[in-house]
């Protein structure tokens, strides 16, 4: 009898997480309020790094996406499973945003990830990578395709000066703006 209960409790935690996963990530991030921050630092006079920081809080859903993923149903990830999850975390920190730099969408170069889990079980996903920008004055945008989510935008003190930007500038040279869902931002850094 125990086992029978177990199998269905199994059953309706893998159900719950294929419901999550079948109306699509993104459309349940949403619902589940998860949290997106992006960082951007100027490193020397040539490079941007971006930071991608993605929170799922704890609760029943983070478990049932994470138990999503669980294919030998052993209540437990393997490291193919976490890395399957990892991988699609990543893939979810990236939807809807647009990068572009002068105007041009571009992508991240040399980007990796890390995911990790709260002590609560909340899942949580950094994105790195890096822009390649010329040493002269570069406008930077990201776009949110998205109609539901907003995100954190921080740029952070670097040795190159921002110019002009969408948020207040503070005295040290950083700036913070919010990124609604279906809006754009930019910010103009001067030459090195």
């Amino acid at each position: 009898m125990e086992a029978v209960i177990r199998s269905w409790r199994w059953v309706v935690t893998v159900g719950l997480g294929l419901v999550v996963l079948s109306v699509g990530l993104p459309s349940a991030a949403h619902k589940l309020q998860a949290k997106r921050s992006v960082f951007f630092e100027t490193v020397g006079a040539s490079d941007l790094h971006v930071l991608i920081h993605l929170e799922i809080p704890h609760g029943k859903t983070a478990a049932a996406l994470s138990l999503s993923f669980d294919l030998d149903r052993s209540g437990r990830l393997d490291a193919s499973e976490e890395a399957r999850l990892s991988k699609h975390l990543a893939e979810r920190a990236q939807d809807a945003l647009v990068l572009s730099v002068n105007g041009r969408p571009t992508q991240l170069t040399e980007a990796r990830s890390e995911m990790k889990r709260g002590a609560k079980g909340g899942l949580e996903l950094m994105l790195y990578g890096k822009l390649n920008i010329r040493a002269e004055a570069v406008l930077i945008g990201l776009e949110s395709k998205s109609t539901a989510e907003a995100a954190e935008v921080v740029l952070l003190a670097g040795p190159r000066p921002v110019r002009k930007s969408f948020g207040r500038v503070q005295s040290d040279g950083s700036f913070r703006a919010e990124l609604r869902a279906g809006s754009r931002i930019h910010f103009e850094l001067g030459p090195s």
